[in-house]
Parts: C-alpha cells; structure tokens; sequence
C-alpha cells in the first residue's frame, strides 16, 4: 500500500509539497525514514524495547496548488543565541539548515537512500555544527572543518558522509530510529567528555517544556512529527506554515518526518505558539496546538512523534 499526502503553494514559490509513503517489501527512491519509540520512562537507563516504523521524507513528484492563507502576526519568544546553519547551495541561495535534497540525482543506491531517508542524519549533523559553532568544546572530529562558516553544498555533503557513518549508515527498509540518534549522542558525549545525556521523549505533557528548556539553553531540537498508523487518519497530517508579505501561507502538510526547533513564535492576536522549525533546507512553522492535537489523536501519537531530549 502506497499513501501521498501533499498540500501546495501559489505557482511562484519554491516546491514545499511532502510525500509520506508506508510500504510492505522493498522501498523505492522516495522511500522510508524512520523514527523509534520506547515504552519506558524518559530517564531509564537499563533495559529499553523499540518499535522501527517506516516513515517517508519530501517528495519530489508531488504536485503543488495553492495554499491557505491566514493573516498572522507573530513576535519571538524564545530563540537560539546564533544565527542558525546556513548552506550555499549550488544554485547561491542560502539555506535554512540542511537538505536531504542534496543527494537527489545522486550517483547510486546509497545517494538515493541518503535522499530519501535523510532528515534524521540532517537534523543530527546541524545539531552538532550547531553546537560547535557556539562552543569551541563542542566541537568534534567530524565537525572540527565545516564548524563557524557557510559550508558549499558539496562541503555540507562531505560532513553529512561523516555523521551518516558515525550513525552506522540507515536501513534502507526502517532507516533510523529515535532511539538510536540518542544512543549515538550519548556515545559522542561520553567520548568527548560533555556531560550530556540525551532521551528519546514519550511524553505528551513534558515536551513543550523540555522544548523550552533546551532553546533557553541555546540548544536546538530534534523533533518528529509522528506517522499515522491507522487506515482511518492516514489523510490527516501536521500542516507546515510558511510566512509570506505577513501572511502564515499553509505550504505542506506533513507526517513521519524529523525536522529541527530553532524559536518559539506567538501569535499577537490569540497568543498561540508557533515552533520555527527547519526542514529541506527551509523555514517553516508549525502551531503547537495542531502538533499536539495531532500527538494525541493518532495511536503512539506521543511516541512516534516526540523530541530528542538533551539536558
């Protein structure tokens, strides 16, 4: 069984439309990424059970019509200290963080995959530019020549190689878990003698507070948006918001995919929070009530869609 979901945008903007596919047998080139989930305590260190499920990243077949608009203005609440990663892409433009899109066309099966299982060995490798670019102690082997500059998108690629073999490289069928990511922090953190511990969320009412704690304490954070296991919610996606002349334009509507938190927004009006978020290399928002909404509604909900916890 194959399932797309894509919401669009006017004609002139850049392509933002997500693909979520769910397969039994082998995955194509717009195939799975996956997140994990534990069901035990946040901080347990002994023992722990995880469940792989198949999730999918941008893709790039879809199609694109116009988006809804909402009139929206928002004032920054709480954000990171520096500017966040930027990559030049071959074309000049700037990104907003990386882009598993980099290795689209690439020269084989392992580019594909890269491509098409990427966002959570991205969101790994800019959490580690990131915190090497505010702290020089922070800075690792794999980062120590892309840390505090603008990288090219070939320079950006090369790190990612880096990060994706510290990672052990992603299951072309399950990808990489939540579960690992944290596993993988943990090691690093031990070897660089950090003093970070890192846990894969599975509770609801702790992580916008954890989301919080993090960005007060100038930390990114890795965030996935949960799939939908169930035949019955497979339309229903987290709907990704781009602002546009002052208007929150819904550009995407998304499932099963990492991206990364870099600020919390409120709307003026209603004081609703908004996390900036940074997928495909771009900025987006997305309401917390409808991720929340989302968290609960849907089976596991709260674990398949969670953050990696960092204190």
């Amino acid at each position: 069984m194959v399932q797309y979901i894509s919401v669009a945008r006017k004609p002139s903007q850049a392509a933002v439309a997500q693909s979520v596919e769910r397969r039994i047998g082998s995955a194509e080139v717009t195939g799975p990424i996956p997140v994990s989930s534990l069901k035990i305590p946040d901080d347990y260190q002994g023992f722990f059970v995880h469940v792989d499920v198949v999730i999918c990243p941008f893709g790039e077949n879809n199609q694109e019509m116009d988006g809804e608009y909402m009139e929206k203005e928002v004032s920054a609440r709480l954000k990171l200290k520096k500017p966040y990663i930027q990559v030049r892409r071959n074309s000049g433009e700037l990104t907003y963080g990386g882009d598993q899109g980099f290795f689209r066309g690439g020269s084989g099966p392992a580019d594909a995959r890269k491509n098409a299982m990427g966002c959570g060995v991205i969101a790994f490798s800019d959490l580690l530019l990131y915190l090497g670019n505010r702290d020089p102690k922070k800075i690792t082997a794999e980062s120590e020549s892309y840390v505090n500059r603008v990288n090219g998108e070939n320079a950006y690629k090369e790190y990612y190689n880096r990060i994706y073999d510290f990672l052990g490289g992603v299951s072309k069928r399950s990808g990489i878990s939540g579960i690992k990511l944290a596993m993988r922090f943990n090691r690093l953190s031990k070897r660089e003698k950090w003093n970070l511990r890192a846990f894969w969320g599975i509770s609801a009412k702790k992580m916008y507070g954890r989301v919080e704690e993090m960005l007060s304490k100038d930390m990114p954070v890795i965030l996935c948006i949960p799939m939908t296991l169930f035949k019955k919610n497979k339309e229903a996606g987290l709907p990704f918001y781009r602002m546009e002349n002052g208007k929150m334009q819904k550009a995407a509507t998304v499932s099963a995919h990492y991206v990364m938190v870099t600020e919390i927004v409120e709307e003026r009006e209603s004081g609703s929070p908004f996390f900036v978020i940074s997928s495909w290399g771009k900025e987006y928002y997305v309401n917390w009530k409808e991720y929340e909404t989302m968290m609960r509604k849907n089976f596991l909900g709260t674990i398949l869609g969670n953050i990696l916890y960092i204190r």
